[in-house]
């Protein structure tokens, strides 16, 4: 919902480029880096802070500092505070595109001035450790300030709300307080209510921590933090045994409190990683491990009292939080479904209960991989995906928007990969909420999960994703327009759905934004470049509706006077949007390449979009020529620059305005030569063949990326709906989140599920002897290991056979994780139950039916699960099939009939059997197949 890494990096381009390499070399030393301090703080640096700042950042020691150091320091810089941001995320104020950018240049500077010298640390830790409480009282205030700003167990009440005078009160009271006294009474004092004193005096110091919540604004406190953390550590065991006191709840919850405030540590922005304090040690998680505090806070989620349960909820948060590792090892203890159990009843009454709510989705959202750089063993996750579903779809019940990010959250992560199909409506319905925060999370949402899934992106956009685009692209609401231009530029780019913008009439939109705002012009202009890599059609509607002239229009917009950039530097420079312009030129290119082709596959005589590069087109590209000329400009190196596309863009157009030979193309040309002749020489056509080589080739390469994204997309829109059974992954265990807890209504609800389903073919009776057997013999999460299967089909279907019971397992079981829940239990064995009808029938069988079982049939010797069936596999069918006649194998003979059979059923000779060629060998009777039941091959 913040800026992104790109725009992240368009700012530090600005502030590199505009303010610090003014002689635009590409790097600066320390005469620049001298100059710049001296701006900002009015006072000129000191020889050794411009050593710390070249120390930091010239990586290479060559003396200056280059584009790439510069952007590599001040990524580690702002990732140390993104990866150690606040406890609990939440935005006070409504999005500002503004303040975001002000934010990332105020981060820029305060990097710079974090090497001043401040005269006031030299005295902090003696203020902090000497002075004792002046009056008995003054503990007691803290104590109620903080209980006041820590109310309902809210970690984070007024998150950003506090004033620079609040601050420093709060500073002073501190280093008032007599630390290492207050950690001695906590430490040995055996009275009850004076170590539930000495606790809340720990969280009320430990509140400094909210009042500077940013790790930048916490290296102006370094040295009260340092010696706040070192008398408080040593406490961590101490406030763990604290836990076990179940008869003083009041105890535990103050314990937590203080708990959930030390694990992430400090968090201080710009110190050296060899501070014990770094982000990176991760001291106070390691001993927060060592003093057995999790299974602590694990036991603690069975406590009654419900503060006190949320707060262990919090604490296992912050523990995991940023700490793959840990994560990993929480899970393992099964803590995904004890968390969920949590919500049993949340959502039953009135008035929903928020702090279950949004403190245990938030948990299970980092559980999901959320503040990690990997994801957790989908095994302990894959639980949580019917609790987030039914979370979503619930919204209107408790309608709070902090819950609904940790949401969507959890479910960006785990919906990648499963077919989770009916969810897509629901999130859809979500776009036309009132509250427009909403609709920005689901857009943001939508567009991680269309970045990783193609299927999941296909089945959104035939629910109507991109006509709903059409409507949030117009609210009047930043984050909105800009969370929807960055999912139509995914849906463009990565899964190239260009045919849809078009034919819903979305352009016009795209083309409005891109030519009146600098916040959303990247984002529609690189939708528009990859509209224009689409077909023929495509480029032609595009080209119909002036899109050309209005990419030109465009270039006006290569130089802007940036007032984040002037305001916060005092720099008058203008901004250079390079990447803008690329995005911009080769749009153009794309669009005559197009027409190119077109002219050679209909024999033309001309390119038929030559002739709309009016005359103002070219006299916009000459003025931008103008502009280059003027500025010098850095660009990355290997590329070619802006003036090389330029040029070659000319060039080419002039070639194909010459070709049309019309009154106004001769002047067009006239106009393209004048220009050309102008800033260039002679061999600028010459010279320009390379550069349209280049860009040609680059152009075929998108283009044929655009026809496999478009080939996929039409593979997944007409796959069979009536193969869905044994593709799905995710939609079997619905509703099971705890069964037993959540009593009759959510297992009846189950049951209606299961029976409304065309491949099950049970009664009610029978759905409830299943589940009387299977709900002693499942885990916790609901699922029976492979082996319990396996004697549910001995017992139910009288299999025996060894193999057989290994296919059976391995086809019902289609995610292979192990494990199988109660939805494919029952789905597997009616499946049985029918086959073993039709095969003791007449053995005829209608249309749908028959197609089913000859799928399911392929599926179980599809071993490898290819979705072919190799020469071996057809040996392993073959040898079943004799097997279950009662028949002796003879291993020989068998292999010669394997591959004279198969050679027959291989109707295209790739050395697989698809589906189709199954499916006719079994209808032919070239092969005889037989279910892995016992029953004997059924006849087709």
């Amino acid at each position: 919902e913040d800026m992104n890494k790109s725009q992240i990096e368009e700012e530090l381009k600005k502030a590199f480029f505009t303010v610090c390499d003014k002689n635009k070399i590409g790097s600066i030393g320390r005469y620049e880096l001298g100059t710049i301090i001296t701006k900002l703080d009015g006072v000129e640096p000191t020889q050794q802070e411009l050593d710390n700042l070249m120390r930091i950042m010239d990586i290479d020691r060559s003396g200056r500092i280059t584009w790439e150091e510069f952007k590599s320091t001040m990524e580690t810089w702002l990732g140390e505070i993104e990866k150690s941001g606040r406890i609990v995320r939440k935005r006070k104020n409504p999005f500002n595109v503004e303040s975001q950018r002000a934010h990332i240049h105020q981060k820029i500077i305060k990097f710079f001035l974090q090497f001043r010298q401040n005269s006031h640390f030299k005295d902090i830790r003696q203020q902090v450790a000497r002075d004792v409480m002046q009056h008995p009282s003054t503990q007691k205030s803290i104590i109620a300030r903080e209980q006041l700003e820590m109310e309902d167990d809210q970690v984070i009440k007024n998150a950003g709300g506090f004033t620079h005078d609040q601050k420093q009160a709060k500073l002073a009271e501190i280093r008032k307080c007599n630390l290492k006294s207050i950690s001695d009474m906590i430490m040995f004092t055996k009275n009850p209510q004076e170590a539930i004193q000495g606790v809340k005096t720990i969280c009320s110091i430990l509140g400094i921590l909210l009042y500077f919540q940013s790790p930048d604004e916490r290296r102006l406190i370094l040295e009260d933090l340092t010696v706040i953390f070192d008398i408080i550590i040593p406490l961590i065991p101490r406030l763990v045994n604290f836990l076990k006191y179940n008869q003083l709840p009041q105890i535990q919850y103050d314990a937590l409190r203080a708990l959930t405030l030390i694990i992430p540590g400090p968090r201080i922005g710009g110190i050296s990683v060899d501070h014990p304090y770094h982000t990176q040690s991760q001291i106070c998680k390691i001993q927060i491990e060592k003093a057995n505090a999790v299974q602590e806070f694990i036991r603690l989620l069975d406590c009654p009292y419900e503060k006190v349960k949320m707060q262990s909820v919090l604490c296992l948060s912050n523990f995991c939080a940023r700490h793959d590792q840990n994560r990993d090892k929480v899970l393992k203890t099964g803590i995904a479904q004890k968390v969920a159990s949590l919500f049993n009843g949340a959502l039953c009454d009135s008035q929903p209960n928020l702090n279950i709510l949004r403190k245990g989705t938030w948990c299970l959202s980092i559980l999901c991989g959320e503040t990690h750089n990997s994801l957790p063993d989908y095994t302990f996750t894959k639980c949580l995906v019917p609790l987030f579903c039914e979370l979503l779809i619930f919204y209107p019940r408790y309608e709070d928007v902090r819950t609904l990010g940790s949401v969507c959250s959890g479910l960006s992560l785990l919906l990648p990969g499963l077919r989770e199909d009916h969810i897509s409506l629901h999130m859809l319905k979500l776009l036309s909420h009132p509250n427009y925060r909403v609709v920005e999370i689901i857009l943001h949402t939508l567009n991680k999960i269309c970045v990783a899934d193609e299927y999941l992106t296909t089945i959104f956009v035939q629910n109507g994703l991109i006509k709903e685009c059409c409507d949030t692209i117009k609210i009047n609401f930043p984050a909105v327009k800009l969370g929807t231009l960055e999912l139509l530029a995914t849906l463009t780019g990565i899964r190239g759905h260009t045919k849809d913008l078009l034919q819903v009439g979305i352009i016009a939109d795209i083309f409005n934004l891109m030519l009146t705002s600098d916040t959303y012009r990247p984002p529609a202009v690189k939708i528009i470049k990859y509209l224009c890599r689409g077909s023929a059609d495509q480029i032609r509607e595009l080209v119909e509706n002036k899109s050309i002239l209005l990419l030109c229009r465009a270039l006006e917009f290569f130089q802007t006077n940036d007032g984040v950039i002037a305001t916060l530097y005092g720099s008058d420079k203008p901004i250079f949007m390079v990447d803008l312009i690329r995005d911009v030129l080769l749009s153009l290119y794309y669009i005559l390449c197009a027409g190119d082709i077109e002219k050679e596959q209909q024999e033309l005589s001309f390119n038929p979009y030559a002739p709309a590069f009016t005359k103002e087109c070219i006299n916009r590209l000459g003025h931008f020529i103008g502009q280059l000329r003027v500025n010098k400009i850095h660009q990355p190196k290997g590329e070619l620059t802006l003036e090389e596309h330029l040029k070659g863009l000319l060039v080419k157009l002039s070639a194909a305005a010459t070709a049309v030979n019309t009154p106004a193309s001769n002047e067009i040309n006239a106009k393209i030569s004048e220009l050309l002749s102008h800033f260039y020489d002679a061999s600028v056509y010459s010279t320009s063949a390379s550069v349209l080589s280049r860009v040609f080739e680059h152009y075929k390469k998108e283009r044929e990326k655009m026809d496999q994204l478009v080939s996929t997309q039409k593979a997944l829109e007409n796959s069979p709906n009536n193969q869905e059974l044994f593709i799905k992954q995710m939609n079997l265990d619905r509703y099971l989140v705890d069964l037993s807890h959540q009593g009759e209504a959510m297992k009846k609800q189950l049951f209606d599920d299961i029976l409304s389903s065309e491949n099950v073919n049970m009664n009610l009776e029978q759905l409830n002897d299943l589940f009387a057997w299977f709900r002693p013999r499942c885990d916790e999460t609901g699922h029976l290991s492979h082996e319990t299967f396996k004697e549910g089909l001995i017992q139910f279907c009288n299999i025996h056979d060894p193999l057989v019971l290994e296919q059976n397992v391995a086809t019902y079981d289609r995610n292979r994780d192990g494990r199988i829940d109660f939805r494919e239990f029952v789905v597997g064995l009616s499946y049985i139950s029918q086959s073993e009808h039709m095969n003791r029938s007449s053995g005829s069988m209608q249309s749908d039916s028959q197609e089913a079982l000859l799928l399911l049939m392929f599926r179980m010797y599809d071993i490898n699960n290819s979705n072919t069936i190799t020469k071996n596999e057809i040996y392993l069918l073959m040898r079943a099939c004799l097997l279950a006649k009662g028949e002796q194998v003879n291993d020989h003979d068998l292999n010669i009939r394997v591959e004279r059979d198969f050679a027959d059923i291989d109707a295209n000779k790739d050395g697989h059997i698809d589906f189709d060629e199954f499916k006719k060998a079994v209808m032919s009777g070239k092969l005889h197949v037989a279910m892995n039941l016992g029953f004997g091959s059924i006849n087709v």
